[in-house]
C-alpha cells in the first residue's frame, strides 16, 4: 500500500486497506456501486484481492489490534490525500468506527 501511495495512487491503496479490513460499505462507495436493495450481499470487494482474506476481528490478540489500526490510519491517510471524490467515503468510514 505505502508503494501504491509513494506513487499517488490513493484510490488503490484506499480499496485495498478497506478491503482488507472488510468493510464492503466502503469499498462499494468508493467504487460507485449502489446495491440494488438493502438485502443484497456486498462481496463485490472479495474479489479485489483475489485468494487473499479480510482480517478478522481478534481483539483478543494485541498484534491483530495493531495491524487493524495500521490499516484503519492508511486507509483514512489515502482517503484524506485523495481529495473531495473519496470524501464521502471517508465520512461514512469514520461513522462506521468504533473508537
Amino acid at each position: 500500500m505505502s508503494w501504491l501511495c509513494q506513487r499517488r495512487d490513493y484510490y488503490t491503496a484506499a480499496s485495498v486497506a478497506l478491503s482488507l479490513l472488510d468493510d464492503a460499505v466502503a469499498v462499494y462507495e468508493l467504487c460507485g456501486i449502489i446495491p440494488k436493495s438493502p438485502d443484497e450481499e456486498l462481496s463485490h470487494h472479495k474479489g479485489l484481492l483475489d485468494g487473499i482474506k479480510p482480517l478478522g476481528d481478534d481483539s483478543s490478540n494485541e498484534n491483530m489490534t495493531e495491524t487493524l489500526t495500521s490499516l484503519a490510519d492508511m486507509a483514512i491517510g489515502c482517503m484524506v490525500k485523495g481529495g473531495i471524490s473519496m470524501s464521502k467515503t471517508l465520512e461514512g468510514f469514520l461513522s462506521r468506527v468504533s473508537v
